[in-house]
């Protein structure tokens, strides 16, 4: 088969590399002396990226006092367009100074972010190779995201990275 798609002369193309060759990413630093545990995550707003897995942690989080900010951004879900522009609403009005909610930064400002923040959450219920995920490992910032993709074959040997099972918001609470 790969011999016939060859003598084709079909065009054969792969996913771009989520590291960018030409200028090499910035490591990321702890930040000294914080008062709030800065949680960041680029996965918009989805069922499918596990935002409300994110969402149910962070609302424990806070209704146990602990000194978290959660910022997320990302595009939303177009099938469920409406729902989610109710559900940041209402996590706004709860939780104003604990959340920053957006739907959109450009890939500056969201490097910037995440290097800003002390952990990298991506609670994915299934993901192949996610480029995010992969810059956020480059980075070396914490991560707390689930056991599926790369991360099944790599994640538990990484000591700044925590995982949980797709969709377990228990156990994402717990590695958070």
């Amino acid at each position: 088969a790969f011999r016939t798609l060859l003598s084709r002369r079909s065009r054969i193309v792969t996913i771009y590399n989520s590291i960018d060759s030409k200028n090499p990413p910035i490591i990321w630093q702890r930040r000294l002396n914080k008062n709030v545990v800065r949680l960041v995550s680029d996965i918009g707003y989805s069922y499918k990226k596990g935002t409300h897995t994110l969402l149910q942690s962070v609302e424990r989080l806070l209704g146990l006092n602990y000194p978290v900010h959660l910022t997320l951004f990302g595009s939303i879900d177009g099938d469920n367009k409406s729902y989610w522009l109710n559900e940041i609403s209402r996590f706004k009005n709860l939780y104003h100074s604990h959340v920053e909610l957006k739907t959109h930064e450009d890939k500056a400002a969201s490097l910037e972010l995440i290097h800003q923040s002390d952990i990298y959450c991506f609670p994915s219920l299934g993901e192949g190779c996610s480029n995010a995920r992969i810059q956020a490992m480059s980075i070396g910032i914490p991560m707390v995201s689930t056991n599926c993709g790369e991360l099944k074959d790599i994640g538990r040997s990484v000591s700044h990275i925590k995982l949980s099972e797709p969709g377990h918001e228990e156990g994402f609470h717990s590695a958070l």
